[in-house]
């Protein structure tokens, strides 16, 4: 019981026994009142029709009947009689005791006396008889049921009235109480809010302020912590001059891509150096290097931040690499010219006063290759660009050993693609995800196309449906499938279907799944939609508004490849996730990387304080998942724990 309705219920009962006593009180000295009116009514009334009855000649009864008749005829009395001396009745006059607007119950509980009143009739020394008067209760009886009535009622309205008063000053008083719940849960869920307006009684404002204390104290402690783990984290996976991810950084993100089903696509590959940048530092100083360095950073972000997946890196001194998964031949090598005529005009680079300073080489593969092999080709191809003696850049695309639907001009892929949204002829493979007691926890959908007589991966085609502006067409499709094969089959576990970054920034898509969920609530609680995590940050309030609606309905969310963005703590406070799956590339070499041990397990902390479940994506090694249980992750997926099937 909430200390609101505790108070309610024992002010309530005091006024109620309040009033009952005050009531009965009344009551019972209206009753005592009524009861001495009655026999002072009943006396008077003796003595005074004697005294006129005495001025009458004795043996004249039918004038004496007159005058008691005159005199109980007014309806006060119950009975009137005069008696001789023998004892015989002269006259009786006599009604009964009829109540019929009054409860019997009230007549019973008050039980009230007739009194009856006798007084002689002397004429002189000589006794005419015995007179008796009776009152009649029913005034009585009528007086008091009114005055009860009348108490009941205003009773009622000032109880209401006051319960009403107290119900809203009790809550007005204790408001604070379910702000104070509300904030420490949110302290819970490490959301620090404070509270602003201070409640007006001295103990709960003490209690409140010692609250928003405790809230910015906890707040500065877990900021403090972010910052550590993130500088911790930048120190090993970033470069300090630039910010961009360093040379370990960029070899693990990029062959984790590789090594998943998106790898199967490809990618373009830009090397870019600058050449003499020594001499600048002699020249101008090392700001001057550094400040060369940064601008070419921002330049490279400005450049490819609109491609979906892509990692900027610098290597070394005046080396960078930026990886852009699925491209095509004509965007890389439009890309390179503009990233190229941007970077020759920076002031800085014009400084250094030499014809060979800038060089960019861009290399294509548009099928699953070796990182190695790639860095190569595009080696190859920076050196002869530099054998050249001038600035320059090139672009070129190895051919696979066999054909590709890569390779395909836009008009094919266009049509097939529509073809196949028309037949709905998606095929649904699945992939289990296991806890870290290797008990089923869900099930990830992966979807596969066939084009003429190759099956294709999702990471092939879908980049192609989103250059088409079919993304969203394709999500929708995948989740009708998914809950057609539910209503089917029930699932042994939630499904996890993965959501396109052109959908969820379009807010008829966001619409669209939340009537279709609507209409399928119990099958919601059997899906998790997951979004990958450069979608949060470039779309955050949208996915807050997302996730949260689908919270509401019993959903859940889930982020995928976390930890490859800057700043990956910073929405996890205002985005009501449920699951974070840690990118494959902090896999790479764990067992040696003591950084991404810590990063993992800082993680994990964070995440189990906020009752986020934690798994892992690449799992491929019994010893990295052994380590991986010791770091205390929820579960994870991968090789090692099961491979795709047919769903």
């Amino acid at each position: 019981m909430t200390v609101l309705r505790l108070l309610l219920v024992f002010l309530t009962l005091i006024i109620v026994v309040l009033f009952s006593a005050s009531f009965l009180l009344n009551v019972y000295d209206a009753r005592a009142y009524l009861q001495e009116q009655l026999e002072s009514h009943a006396q008077d009334t003796a003595t005074s029709l004697g005294v006129s009855i005495a001025a009458v000649q004795s043996d004249d009864i039918a004038i004496i009947d007159s005058m008691i008749d005159a005199v109980f005829d007014r309806g006060y009395y119950q009975q009137i009689i005069f008696t001789d001396n023998d004892g015989k009745v002269l006259v009786n006059s006599e009604q009964p005791v009829r109540l019929e607007d009054i409860p019997g119950w009230f007549v019973n509980w008050i039980n009230l006396d007739a009194p009856t009143a006798t007084t002689e009739v002397n004429q002189g020394w000589v006794v005419l008889g015995q007179l008796s008067v009776t009152s009649h209760p029913g005034i009585a009886y009528r007086d008091l049921w009114r005055k009860t009535k009348s108490n009941l009622v205003l009773f009622g309205l000032v109880a209401a009235a006051s319960w009403l008063a107290l119900t809203l000053l009790l809550k007005l008083i204790l408001k604070p109480l379910s702000l104070l719940e509300k904030q420490a849960k949110a302290i819970c869920e490490k959301q620090f809010e404070v509270q602003p307006q201070l409640p007006k009684t001295r103990d709960l404002r003490r209690v409140v302020e010692a609250m928003n204390r405790m809230a910015k104290r906890l707040q500065h402690l877990f900021n403090e912590q972010v910052e550590i783990i993130e500088r911790l984290r930048d120190q090993s996976h970033r470069d300090h001059i630039t910010g961009l991810p360093n040379r370990q950084a960029f070899d693990n993100r990029v062959n984790a891509w590789m090594e998943s089903e998106h790898g199967e696509s490809g990618g373009g590959l830009v090397l870019l150096q600058i050449r003499h940048l020594e001499q600048l530092n002699l020249k101008q100083g090392r700001e001057a290097g550094d400040a060369l360095v940064k601008q070419i950073a921002e330049q490279l972000t400005e450049v490819f931040h609109r491609f979906p997946g892509h990692v900027v890196s610098r290597r070394s001194g005046g080396d960078f690499a930026v990886f852009i998964p699925r491209m095509s031949m004509e965007l890389l090598q439009n890309t390179t010219e503009v990233l190229y005529r941007q970077l020759i005009g920076l002031q800085l680079l014009e400084s250094i006063h030499a014809s060979d300073s800038l060089h960019v080489a861009a290399v294509l593969r548009l099928n699953r290759c070796d990182l190695m092999q790639l860095l190569t080709d595009a080696d190859i191809s920076l050196r002869q660009l530099q054998s050249r003696g001038v600035n320059g850049w090139s672009c070129s695309k190895v051919e696979p050993e066999q054909a590709s639907c890569m390779d395909w001009p836009a008009n094919k892929w266009h049509q097939q693609l529509k073809s196949i949204l028309t037949n709905k002829s998606l095929i649904l493979y699945n992939q289990q995800i296991y806890d870290n007691k290797r008990q089923l926890l869900q099930r990830e959908i992966l979807v596969r196309i066939q084009l003429e007589n190759d099956i294709i991966s999702a990471g092939v085609f879908l980049p192609m449906a989103e250059r088409f502006g079919l993304a969203e067409e394709f999500d929708k499709l995948i989740v009708e499938l998914v809950i057609q094969h539910l209503l089917q089959q029930p699932a042994d576990c939630p499904y996890c279907v993965n959501l396109s970054p052109r959908s969820l920034q379009s807010e008829s898509f966001s619409n669209w799944l939340l009537d279709k969920f609507d209409q399928h609530r119990s099958l919601l609680s059997q899906l998790v939609f997951e979004v990958p995590e450069y979608c949060v940050q470039l779309a955050l309030p949208i996915m807050q508004q997302l996730a949260t609606r689908l919270s509401k309905l019993g959903g859940a969310f889930s982020i995928d490849h976390f930890g490859v963005g800057a700043n990956a703590f910073a929405y996890l406070q205002s985005l009501s996730v449920h699951y974070l799956k840690v990118d494959s590339s902090y896999l790479k070499q764990l067992l040696d990387s003591k950084d991404n041990q810590f990063f993992i397990q800082s993680l994990v902390q964070i995440a189990h304080s906020r009752d986020i479940t934690i798994l892992v994506e690449g799992v491929e090694a019994e010893d990295v998942w052994q380590l991986l249980l010791s770091l205390g992750i929820d579960g994870g997926q991968g090789y090692l724990l099961h491979r795709p099937e047919s769903l």
